[in-house]
């Protein structure tokens, strides 16, 4: 690789990024808001399911069906009557038409309906607490994604500005060396370092574009709009434990749409024991009939009207399936019960684990800027030594390399805690906020 042309390329680099927009995190959560696929798709489910919530879903409302047949027939005809008469056709035609209109109204179905449309709403209710759940963790992945790219851009400026003191280095070896104080090998020494200062700039703006390509499909745009982002990456110092534990079990949407779960197994046991009543439709309906034929007793027949009744039914006895349905359903209820305080567990572990690298990560922010301030320092000392002959080229690489240390300890430290923090608004149920 021509290390020389990577030297005059980075300056170039970002170049176009001088013209770019810069995307706010509040401005990538509005964007996938609107145009993230799964926030999509789960806000169409969300309208079919209160689409469902209706009365004639539940079974309140009466069903009337229209029907109209008509037929025809022709036929050779051979009758002998009773007296001794006769009577032969050929190509007898014969024709037949009825129409009609029926309805069925259930009035009692003991209790069914009810429960079903009660079903149907909490049906709803969880599809809400689905589609939170997807939003919070798109919005979560959205705030990951862009801080992480915070974090990838500080530590780009950090290369850069590495790469500036390597190049001054290899400025002064070049003096050094012209003058007769210095050798040969040092200035290789620090061409070499110049150089790997290069690559590893390169490795960083590799990881930074790939960092936006992914933000861009998070929030549902082209792949290949460019953009800059924030330099900084805010935090929050005030949460509190027990705060978090209590909205976590009040607002967490996985758990809200457990419990909604256990409610919906608890209605179609009551669906279930409504099958144990008597089911009473009322009947009605219009009906007429007409019907030609040229052989028969018959040449005309035409008959209309109204027909009504009342039709009562009860399951007496269907080989014991029903008990064993609502003895099932009985203990998926349980189920359900247990499932809801295994999450509620799962939950609250998440939170003080959670919590726990958090608390550790705003430890480690403030001491790492403490470092990074005292790294700085030492390394504008070690270069004013290096000029005045006082410490070697190998001992000024080694501050060097301990300031860069330093400044990607901190920058990785503050994704972390903003990482953890924006987990711990999540798994409370608060992101949204």
């Amino acid at each position: 690789m021509n290390f020389n042309y990577l030297i005059l390329l980075i300056p170039f680099i970002s170049l176009p990024a001088l013209a770019q927009d810069t995307l706010s995190a509040t401005d990538a959560v509005k964007l996938a808001l609107e145009n993230n696929y799964n926030i999509r798709i789960q806000k169409n489910a969300e309208a079919i399911a209160e689409n469902n919530v209706s009365l004639g879903n539940a079974g309140f409302l009466p069903e009337v069906v229209a029907d109209a047949e008509a037929g025809a027939s022709v036929q050779n005809t051979q009758q002998e009557f009773i007296n001794g008469e006769t009577n032969n056709r050929e190509n007898a035609r014969s024709s037949n038409v009825n129409a009609g209109i029926f309805g069925t109204w259930t009035l009692f179905d003991g209790t069914r309906m009810f429960s079903s449309h009660n079903m149907l709403e909490a049906l709803e209710d969880l599809s809400e607490f689905e589609t939170r759940f997807v939003i919070e963790n798109t919005i979560s992945e959205v705030l990951e994604t862009y801080y992480q790219a915070v974090a990838y851009t500080r530590q780009v400026a950090a290369y850069e500005d590495a790469l500036e003191f390597s190049k001054e280095r290899m400025r002064l070896a070049e003096d050094n060396l012209e003058l007769g104080s210095g050798s040969r090998l040092e200035m290789l020494q620090a061409q070499v370092d110049y150089n790997t200062d290069t690559t590893e700039l390169l490795r960083q703006l590799e990881q930074l574009r790939s960092t936006k390509f992914r933000l861009n499909r998070l929030i549902g745009r082209s792949i290949s709009t460019e953009y800059e982002v924030s330099r900084e990456i805010p935090y929050l110092n005030n949460l509190e434990l027990q705060a978090l534990i209590d909205n976590a079990s009040a607002q967490n949407p996985q758990i809200l749409a457990q419990r909604k779960g256990r409610e919906i197994a608890n209605l179609n046991v009551n669906i279930l024991k409504s099958g144990r009543l008597p089911e009473i439709d009322l009947n009605a309906g219009y009906l007429y009939n007409r019907s030609q034929s040229e052989a028969g007793f018959l040449l005309s027949n035409q008959a209309s009207g109204f027909n009504y009744g009342i039709t009562a039914r009860i399951n007496l006895f269907n080989g014991f399936n029903l008990n064993r349905q609502i003895q099932n359903a009985r203990i998926e209820v349980e189920n359900r019960e247990l499932q809801v305080q295994q999450l509620e567990l799962q939950v609250s572990e998440e939170v003080f684990t959670t919590w726990n690298s958090y608390s550790n990560n705003l430890e480690l922010a403030r001491l790492e800027s403490e470092n990074v301030e005292v790294a700085r320092q030492n390394q504008e000392i070690a270069l004013e030594s290096f000029e005045l002959g006082n410490i070697s080229p190998i001992e000024l690489r080694i501050v060097q390399l301990n300031f860069l240390e330093a400044e990607n300890r901190y920058i990785e430290a503050l994704y972390l805690l903003k990482a953890t923090e924006t987990e711990l608004l999540r798994l409370s149920g608060q992101l949204l906020q």
